[in-house]
């Protein structure tokens, strides 16, 4: 396993507490945040203002501890490393960033 990915696997406890204190709002748009959509597409696909997005996205940094967004995309990649070193498909490579898991 690469050195990298020992570090993520390492990580990956304290990473799924942090993750864990987010509200399903939270965890809803830091899926889309990390799928690559902007605050104003988010505020549209969920009918909410641009600044509500902006108030869940820093709440998601607080919370995480985050003090930038790829901090927090390596956070969330280490709370979706499995246990047998692999992404899993909850929050990992096959998860949906609005629908959750593919089916």
């Amino acid at each position: 396993m690469p050195a990298e990915h020992v570090q993520l696997f390492e990580r990956r406890g304290d990473a799924a507490v942090r993750i864990a204190t987010l509200t399903a709002r939270e965890r809803q748009i830091l899926r889309m945040l990390l799928a690559g959509h902007h605050n104003k597409n988010i505020a549209a696909d969920l009918d909410i203002s641009q600044r509500t997005v902006e108030y869940h996205r820093a709440a998601i940094m607080r919370k995480t501890g985050s003090r930038s967004f790829p901090e927090l995309a390596m956070l969330a990649i280490a709370a979706a490393w499995g246990d047998g070193g692999e992404p899993t498909a909850a929050g990992g490579a096959n998860s949906r960033p609005d629908k959750g898991p593919a089916a």
